[in-house]
């Protein structure tokens, strides 16, 4: 996420999990926000995944 945030200048950096969670609650600052959770387009679709909701890009520039 750090080079999505730079290409559209915004602030980027991390955090201690604790103050994670206490900004924003266990469930979004711990199970949300903290996870590592990797995965390759390629390999998705060759799964068979289909993305079914805007990219992380469209909902991003929303926010400008």
């Amino acid at each position: 996420m750090t080079a999505i945030g730079k290409s559209l200048h915004l602030p980027v950096g991390s955090m201690p999990l604790a103050e994670g969670e206490k900004r924003w609650g266990v469930e979004l600052g711990r199970l949300a926000l903290a996870s590592n959770s990797r995965i390759r387009a390629k390999r998705a679709r060759a799964l068979g995944w289909k993305p079914h909701r805007p990219s992380v890009f469209d909902v991003l520039a929303e926010l400008k």
